[in-house]
């Protein structure tokens, strides 16, 4: 599922972005990356940020540093 591969990057993500972590993400959101799958999940060359912005695009997801200095992900319905 996508949650896994969101897991995977969180993983590989460097503390120091306070990205937040699966189940801190909200209910909507996780449910997007369960429900979501893809059968040959395969990430090419490119950087941290491109596999991300893959996820995002994939799933409807956006990435954004919330008021508290946070780097969240939010499923915003596909808008």
């Amino acid at each position: 599922t996508m949650a896994d591969l969101y897991k995977w990057l969180y993983d590989q993500t460097p503390s120091k972005y306070s990205m937040k972590s699966f189940d801190k993400l909200n209910t909507d959101t996780q449910d997007v990356l369960n429900v979501t799958t893809i059968p040959y999940p395969l990430l090419e060359s490119g950087s941290l940020w491109t596999q991300w912005t893959k996820l995002c695009m994939a799933c409807g997801l956006y990435i954004y540093k919330d008021s508290q200095g946070d780097t969240t992900c939010i499923y915003n319905y596909g808008a």
